[in-house]
């Protein structure tokens, strides 16, 4: 099964949370964030797969800027769990690479049978 999703800046477990009172990170998960997170469930909802799983992803940017692909993983995982609900301790998420200079941006993942 392969899904194509928008990308942005704050889909990385480094920026996903939010930045509380005197500077302290809370565990708060931004709304556009949790928003992506539950249209990844959505897409992979009903999808016939048992554990382990095959998760590849590949960015594509619009500039020459790329992030550290395996940032994405936390966000990625914790959003196919949303739809495939069971544990993303399963999940084996491999990079594919990206391409740059795209638009619009965005992540192609496949998920297949482990």
């Amino acid at each position: 099964m392969k899904v194509t999703m928008p990308y942005f800046s704050a889909l990385s477990v480094n920026s996903m949370y939010v930045i509380g009172r005197g500077g302290r990170r809370t565990y708060k998960i931004k709304p556009a964030v949790t928003e992506w997170m539950e249209e990844l469930g959505d897409k992979v909802r009903g999808f016939d797969v048992r554990p382990p799983i095959q998760v590849s992803l590949t960015g594509k940017f619009r500039d020459g800027r790329h992030p550290d692909l395996s940032n994405l993983h936390k966000v990625l995982c914790d959003g196919l769990k949303l739809g495939l609900t069971f544990d993303d301790k399963d999940y084996l998420v491999e990079d594919m690479g990206w391409e740059e200079y795209c638009d619009p941006q965005e992540l192609e993942i496949e998920i297949c049978q482990g």
